[in-house]
């Protein structure tokens, strides 16, 4: 499936996991048909709260955030 990051700033993380459990909810509530096929959609969602100060920031810096935010969906998924 194809994968994409929401950057949520000034979010408080209570208010992030929430924004995001709404993403998902809305995805796994739309259904579609295409060529008489019905079709469900969802999302594996992980997410990874980070501030100024976090211990991910200050260790890995941008990119590597990406990479911790893809293990926690993998994680999600199973």
């Amino acid at each position: 499936g194809d994968e994409f990051a929401l950057l949520l700033t000034q979010t408080p993380a209570d208010a992030g996991v929430a924004k995001i459990e709404t993403v998902r909810a809305a995805l796994d509530s739309m259904h579609m048909t295409w060529r008489s096929e019905h079709i469900t959609l969802g999302a594996s969602i992980g997410t990874l709260p980070v501030s100024a100060h976090s211990e991910y920031l200050a260790t890995y810096g941008g990119v590597d955030l990406m990479l911790a935010a893809d293990k926690k969906r993998r994680k999600a998924e199973r």
